[in-house]
């Protein structure tokens, strides 16, 4: 598989973080700084694909993996707990999603289970990813970044 169809279909996984991001961004400008949302770890772990928003943002602090590696973790687990998130705590993690970013290291098995999730919903064949080493060679080949 070429890189090209290996970039459309991380292109189609990134919408998932997108959609995601989007419903963040309109929880913040149509809600009052005392509203919270509910969100399970499912949804907050798309946030931290590497796209094309946080390709350049610096990489996570401690602090910031403090934050998104339980989530994360969860995420890959196969668990889905639901969070209760301050506006503080939705503005924390549309940096997270827009500013800042995990080594392509990191990025990797987050790809690769949401390219799981893509094949599983995508019900065109021919759209499937077919060659999965193919995709996470893309992964890995995302950038060199050094912490």
């Amino acid at each position: 598989m070429n890189t090209v169809i290996c970039g459309f279909h991380y292109s189609e996984i990134a919408r998932f973080k997108k959609h995601c991001r989007n419903q963040l961004l309109y929880f913040t400008m149509h809600s009052d700084e005392n509203a919270t949302l509910r969100v399970d770890s499912e949804f907050l772990a798309k946030l931290f694909l590497i796209d094309a928003d946080n390709i350049d943002g610096e990489l996570y602090t401690a602090e910031d993996h403090a934050a998104a590696d339980p989530i994360l973790n969860e995420y890959l687990n196969g668990e889905n707990n639901v969070r209760e998130l301050s506006m503080e705590d939705v503005r924390m993690f549309l940096d997270f999603a827009m500013h800042r970013r995990l080594t392509a290291e990191q990025n990797e098995p987050l790809a690769m289970k949401l390219a799981e999730e893509y094949n599983r919903i995508q019900s065109n064949e021919l759209l499937r990813i077919s060659d999965m080493e193919a995709f996470r060679k893309l992964c890995r080949s995302i950038d060199n970044a050094e912490e």
